[in-house]
């Protein structure tokens, strides 16, 4: 048995997720001098703290290991388990708050990838129609738009974060501003986009004039 457990400590400056009832017993354990407690062997000490890790209650590792309850109870006081538990749920919550945010920025990036990828390919289609003077439509594919405009609004909600309390878009819709007055909607299945007021050719437009004015930066 280490020398960890030899000594009771007081009981009192210690945290604990012992039960008022637990506390009882564990002092009276105490006051008939931890009978059984010398006898626990370092390897099954690291047995019960292992499986207690594992959110096993005293009342399971009692009965699952034959050990009595009121010697885990002391193990658990002398060796500040419930600290070291506490602690290292603390380190899993702080590992799994860093990834989210690493995942969140890793997000907006791949979201600004897309973006751009469609607004060259897009701006290009309709940058050689107005060249050429064909039918803008006839280069256009609603489902590329529709992914287009998908993704600016998400990474909308990523990057600027607005508040719709304050009279801004409100994030229950999937609303785009373009320019002027030119308003687009995309379905919920992503599938078709809706133009609320201004033109198709004014969106069109626009979309090529973004993309020579990317081109000459």
């Amino acid at each position: 048995m280490s020398n960890e457990t030899k000594d009771i400590v007081d009981v009192t400056q210690i945290k604990t997720d012992l039960t008022f009832q637990e506390e009882q017993e564990l002092q009276r354990f105490v006051e008939k001098d931890m009978p059984g407690l010398s006898s626990i062997e370092d390897d099954k000490v690291a047995q019960i703290f292992s499986m207690y890790m594992k959110g096993k209650s005293y009342a399971e590792l009692s009965q699952h290991l034959k050990v009595k309850k009121p010697v885990i109870l002391c193990l658990s006081k002398q060796n500040g388990w419930y600290e070291k538990k506490m602690e290292y749920y603390e380190s899993i919550q702080k590992n799994i708050q860093e990834r989210l945010i690493q995942t969140k920025i890793e997000s907006v990036n791949f979201l600004a990838d897309i973006v751009g990828m469609y607004h060259k390919v897009l701006g290009e289609k309709v940058a050689h129609a107005m060249a050429t003077g064909d039918k803008v439509m006839e280069f256009m594919d609603s489902k590329e738009l529709a992914i287009y405009f998908r993704a600016l609004e998400a990474m909308e909600k990523h990057v600027l974060k607005k508040d719709s309390d304050d009279g801004k878009q409100n994030s229950k819709g999937p609303n785009i501003f373009i320019s002027g007055d030119a308003k687009t909607k995309i379905s919920a299945d992503g599938k078709t986009l809706e133009i609320e007021s201004g033109s198709t050719a004014d969106i069109l437009k626009n979309l090529a004039e973004l993309t020579k004015a990317n081109k000459k930066d």
